[in-house]
């Protein structure tokens, strides 16, 4: 989403450059990322009991169907109170031989991050203190070397990082504290769903007496809650990708454990079951709720009671979510973030809940019904962490121990890596593990789509706007130039890009040297969800006479940015087209409000 409040202007100050935009693509020649799919997986035998012993020819891996030359691996053990005993006997591994006898040697694993999620407009605050409670006690015994951990929460105005990325115990606790004495609003789905039932069974009530039970017009509330849910889940898988996106260009494993009480799979999917059942001839709803005036009414003696009731699971169909979780599983997969879903509502009393329901509502305790009310919000949970190589907390009240086994999950596990024949297609792709031992079950995602280079850029500009991730290989240096009012109570932010040359891959032709630079560049308010970003190519030639002084000068570029009043911050990305080399960098700026308008500023050339 591009901020209505940003508008960019971009200047090339060409020292002794001749700068202009590129004509062709062939000008610059060819790229090739080499990029390589890393896939965890963790592994258990039939106890439970993590396997720490494999090596590298134990495990297959095929891609589509297909199956691929593992390149990279390397067993991860970290030492922690849950781990160790697993881990105690495993001496550190060395690297396993290529097949042409070179030691393939991964990089280090930087330590593990949990994002803590909670969700309050899915959370009952019972069930929310309770899970949280035990989730801070697990946090509060220590972290792992290298682990950090970020505290968010959804609320009535979106998505709010309440602590960033920190490894210190007792601010992660006092974060989550807060979090509990927030509104918690999933009793407000309750009041739409015992709403929308006495809505039917007035309508079915009115329909009867004039000889039309199931007429079509039961559906009408139930479809309008089918909606309003349909978005909500919708506005909720957003604000969870939006998270995902900027956890993506951060190295290592990420895991985000979402709290809940569940979400839909099928939104009102138990309002249509009960269009259904009340409408199903033979079936003890079709006639339970029925006004005083025909008690005893045998519902068969009227002619189709089916109507409302025939379709009402394909109508349930028609809403079903599936295809919106899967694409956020596989973007989750293909920004290794793990997804683990905690349903705080846990284990509940069957006759407490029973208790809870009154008058007409009790339609909701017909079997099919009360399985639905059960069952469908566990669904979306399941899915979401099987795709994505995580694990649903489902059907328990010690949330601690399954928490506990969490942080196992980021302490011991296996990184493979294999180069894909592909690069930056764009597609999903699917993954299949298998291991050379019987009776193990393995974790891992299932799925991942192969970014193009430019989203990479773009998800590693949202990582240094949201979490202050910077990286600058090319030795990039931020200038800003104070800002400049304009007619709208807006004002002109420049910043000031300045690289030195020698850094650049250049391609040389008869007259020139020429490179090329990709710059993108976001901006966000502290606290919103969303962040404005642009991208703008900057062609660089340098004329052959004078290749000896400019190579030893830096490149000045301006970007012009129209902000509103008020602290934002900026990420850019500085990125050689040519070597595949980027940097990334943040800044915050106070934009103040404007007390003398200037003119309108040009806002695309100087």
């Amino acid at each position: 989403m591009v901020d209505r409040c940003m508008r960019v202007a971009a200047l090339a100050l060409p020292l002794v450059l001749a700068a202009g935009r590129a004509s062709a693509a062939q000008d610059y020649g060819e790229t090739i990322d080499v990029d390589v799919v890393t896939i965890d997986v963790e592994v258990r035998d039939a106890q439970g009991i993590l396997v720490t012993n494999l090596e590298r020819g134990d495990f297959q891996v095929r891609e589509d169907g297909h199956p691929v030359k593992v390149t990279n691996f390397e067993r991860v053990v970290r030492p922690s109170t849950v781990a160790a005993a697993n881990a105690a006997a495993l001496a550190a591994p060395s690297p396993a031989p290529a097949a042409d006898g070179a030691s393939v040697a991964p990089p280090p694993e930087p330590g593990g991050r949990w994002i803590v999620y909670a969700d309050n407009m899915h959370l009952h605050a019972a069930s929310r203190a309770r899970a949280l409670k035990q989730v801070r006690d697990v946090l509060a015994s220590g972290l792992l070397p290298g682990e950090q951990v970020l505290v968010a929460s959804q609320d009535m105005s979106g998505l709010t990082v309440r602590l960033p990325f920190s490894s210190d115990p007792a601010a992660i606790a006092a974060a989550i504290g807060e979090i509990e004495k927030l509104a918690a609003h999933a009793q407000e789905d309750d009041h739409t769903r015992t709403t929308v039932v006495q809505a039917v069974i007035a309508l079915q009530q009115d329909n009867i007496r004039q000889g039309d039970p199931c007429a079509t017009n039961l559906t009408t509330p139930v479809r309008a809650a089918a909606e309003s849910l349909r978005a909500d889940v919708r506005r909720t898988l957003g604000r969870i990708g939006f998270l995902v996106n900027s956890l993506a260009g951060l190295p290592g494993r990420k895991a985000l454990l979402y709290v809940s009480d569940g979400i839909p799979l099928q939104p009102a999917q138990e309002l249509f079951q009960v269009l259904e059942d009340m409408c199903s001839v033979g079936q003890a709803g079709a006639a339970a709720y029925l006004p005083p005036d025909l008690v005893g009414f045998d519902m068969q003696e009227l002619p189709a009671v089916t109507n409302a009731g025939k379709s009402a699971m394909l109508d349930a169909a028609s809403y079903d979510m599936t295809t919106d979780m899967r694409k956020l599983a596989s973007h989750a997969s293909a920004n290794r973030v793990s997804l683990y879903t905690l349903q705080a509502i846990g284990l509940s009393d069957p006759a407490a809940a029973e208790a809870s329901i009154a008058g007409d509502e009790r339609i909701l305790l017909e079997p099919t019904i009360a399985m639905s009310m059960r069952e469908n919000p566990k669904q979306a949970l399941v899915f979401l962490a099987q795709q994505t190589g995580g694990r649903a907390i489902i059907d328990t009240n010690d949330f601690g121990r399954e928490v506990a086994r969490m942080r196992e999950d980021l302490a011991v596990f296996y990184s493979l890596g294999y180069a894909p024949q592909h690069q930056g297609d764009g597609k999903e792709h699917q993954v299949e593990v298998q291991v050379k031992r019987p009776g193990v079950r393995l974790s891992y995602r299932r799925v991942y789509r192969d970014k193009p280079a430019l989203e990479q850029a773009a998800d590693r500009v949202l990582a240094s706007l949201v979490h202050g991730y910077e990286e600058n290989p090319l030795g990039v240096k931020i200038e800003l130039v104070p800002a400049k009012p304009l007619a709208n109570g807006h004002s002109l932010v420049t910043a000031r890009l300045v690289v030195p040359l020698f850094k650049l891959s250049t391609i040389t032709h008869d007259d020139f040297y020429e490179g090329k630079l990709r710059v993108l560049v976001a901006t966000r308010e502290p606290g919103q969800e969303t962040a404005g970003m642009r991208q703008i190519e900057v062609p660089i030639r340098v004329p052959h006479f004078q290749a000896l002084t400019a190579f030893g000068q830096n490149y000045v570029y301006e970007v012009g940015l129209e902000l509103a009043p008020g602290e934002h911050l900026m990420a850019f990305a500085i990125r050689d087209e040519l070597a595949g080399t980027a940097s990334y960098l943040r800044r915050t700026v106070s934009v103040p409000a404007s007390t003398t308008p200037a003119p309108a500023a040009d806002s695309t050339s100087h």
